[in-house]
Order: C-alpha cells, then structure tokens, then sequence
C-alpha cells in the first residue's frame, strides 16, 4: 500500500455514503484530513469537507484505516499460501 493510493483500490467503503471519499489515501488519515466525521453513532458517514484540504481529528478514518491494511495483509497472504505449495 502506498501512502498516496487510494484506499478505494484496496477495500471500498459501504457506509460513506459521499462519493469523495474515492479519494482519500493512508497520508490523509495520518495528516487528520479525510474529511470524515470523528465518529458516526448511525454507521453511514457524509464526508465534512474535501478529502486532502482541511485539518479536523477522525477516529473513523483510523477505523477505515486498520480495515485498509488488515484486508491488504490477508490479500498478501492468500496469494503466498497460492504461490508456496
């Protein structure tokens, strides 16, 4: 996973329900600037603002961001198991 792709590319997201978050990468997580909501009681999320361009805290996107890399490291284990035998 690079810090500038895309999650989408790795695991879509079905409870963001504003198309921008297509763009959100690990390096706007990291950097606070998703444009997600900090939390979300009801579990769909409308993004705040423009992915990349403003700074506001989101626990949601740390949990996007462990779904992104758990689903990337199971991914690369099933295709080592497929390639080892």
């Amino acid at each position: 996973m690079r810090s500038k792709q895309a999650f989408v590319e790795y695991l879509p997201a079905d409870n963001i329900e504003d198309e921008r978050y297509k763009k959100i990468t690990a390096k706007m997580v990291l950097s606070h600037t998703t444009g997600l909501p900090n939390w979300s009681e009801t579990g769909k999320m409308q993004l705040q603002s423009e992915p990349g361009k403003q700074f506001s805290y989101s626990g949601e996107a740390y949990v996007y961001l462990g779904r992104v890399i758990a689903n990337s490291a199971i991914l690369h284990l099933k295709i080592w198991m497929l390639f080892s035998e």
